[in-house]
């Protein structure tokens, strides 16, 4: 990290140096606005979340230097320390450097913001120089995406809260302005009195283990995780059904097996083996309300179980089996569960799978 420190150093030392042997020019007035994107507002334990830096100024910007502060507790560094930090269009076209700073030994956030709550990235651009030209981020109306780099969520996030963004150029002195006047002539570099705008993105960590399950965005199916149940399916269960709405969350992998029971398949009671370094951490149980026998569909067959059940011709042992009779979630099995399942079962009712 010291010699990230002194690269960034020497590099910035270079174009200040050529500043100060430029042909003297006024300070220019501008503006620019730096915002984050990223793919999604919701992500899962384990994810790795890869930030873009998009960027729009009055000016031709030849030198940035943005902090950015990320909520310590949800998010961090990749274990590796590579945060993946590339570069896109003019920043990629004209770059002299690209660097990172990621110590976070407080020197990069600001007063208004605890280094115990926030961690920061340092990111420092600088152009390239020739004899006849300096590179530079072209001065555009529109948002140009310049940098991405990745953080990771932690193993502990979930269910949290977290935050990425740049403060305000107020409350930092780390903003480096430099522009040049006519991108072709080397000879005009100055710094410019700028007013900076920035945002903030707000990242909701679904609830899972480090090691776990969750679920694909726009699924609808709902993960009980401390009764081990993914429930919310429509009718017609399969394999290929449960594997596109569930996912792993950190390290771990998912099997899916279909359920043990005779004439049974990939409905209630099958299972998804959540594996962590090849060893079994837990098991996912389907659930889908009206399938007793656990063939993935609401039948008639269904209907004649919970039926029988009733009329103490045969009786539903199993918890799971029981739990999916209950087609009303009154707790019980009876006479308005055949009712409601024999309406799924002829296209006339609705089960509320979500319950």
């Amino acid at each position: 990290m010291k010699m990230t420190k002194k690269v960034l150093a020497i590099v910035l030392a270079l174009v200040l140096a050529l500043s100060m042997f430029a042909i003297s020019a006024s300070a220019l007035d501008g503006s620019m606005t730096i915002s984050l994107v990223t793919s999604s507002d919701t992500y899962a334990i384990g994810d790795a979340v890869t930030v873009e830096v998009y960027v729009n100024s009055t000016y031709n910007a030849t030198c940035l230097r943005i902090p950015v502060l990320y909520s310590a507790d949800v998010f961090e560094v990749p274990t590796s320390g590579n945060i993946r930090l590339t570069a896109y269009n003019d920043c990629q076209t004209y770059k002299g450097s690209l660097e990172a700073n990621t110590s976070n030994d407080g020197s990069y956030t600001p007063d208004a913001y605890s280094s115990s709550d926030y961690n920061a990235i340092l990111l420092q651009w600088t152009a390239s120089v020739t004899q006849t030209r300096v590179g530079a981020i072209e001065a555009s109306s529109t948002p140009v995406k310049c940098f991405s780099f990745q953080l990771n969520v932690k193993s502990t996030a979930g269910g949290k809260t977290g935050s990425i963004f740049i403060p305000s150029a107020d409350e930092t002195d780390l903003f480096y302005d430099q522009a040049i006047v006519t991108v072709t002539d080397a000879t005009t570099i100055c710094r410019v009195n700028t007013a900076i705008t920035t945002d903030s993105l707000n990242i909701e960590i679904e609830e899972g283990e480090a090691d776990g399950i969750t679920t694909y965005d726009g699924s609808d199916v709902i993960i009980d995780h401390t009764a081990k149940i993914l429930k919310g399916w429509t009718n017609g269960m399969s394999k290929d059904k449960i594997l596109s709405n569930v996912k792993p969350t950190g390290n771990a992998t998912l099997l899916p097996k279909a359920s043990e029971a005779e004439g049974a398949g990939w409905g209630t009671g099958a299972k998804v083996v959540v594996i962590s370094n090849g060893v079994s951490i837990g098991d996912y149980y389907v659930l889908l309300y009206g399938d007793v026998d656990g063939t993935g569909s609401i039948d008639v067959n269904d209907v004649s179980s919970v039926a029988n059940h009733c009329a103490f011709f045969s009786s539903i042992t199993d918890p799971l089996l029981k739990t999916a009779g209950d087609a009303d979630a009154s707790g019980d099995l009876d006479i308005n569960d055949i009712a409601l399942i024999a309406g799924v079962a002829t296209y006339s009712a609705t089960i509320d799978q979500t319950q």
